[in-house]
């Protein structure tokens, strides 16, 4: 666990605490599910935390575990 200090264009101080770890499964980027035309929402309960691809409104539930990871009940084939 990694503590990062920083401040907001406006000025505003912000606390960020992240989690530093090896990786042993396959991790997704937001940025790159948003590139390809999904939406990625993410709330307190458990139907708000999705991926939603626009064009067809097809949603992917993500679940989240105990520890505060999300994670996708999907089974992915290569290809």
């Amino acid at each position: 666990q990694k503590r990062f200090k920083g401040y907001t264009d406006k000025g505003l101080p912000r606390h960020l605490k992240a989690q530093v770890c090896d990786v042993n499964k396959a991790l997704l980027s937001v940025n790159k599910l948003v590139q390809m035309g999904n939406k990625v929402q993410f709330g307190p309960q458990t139907g708000d935390n999705f991926i939603e691809h626009l064009k067809s409104k097809t949603k992917i539930p993500m679940q989240r575990n105990g520890k505060g990871s999300f994670f996708l009940n999907v089974d992915f084939v290569n290809g």
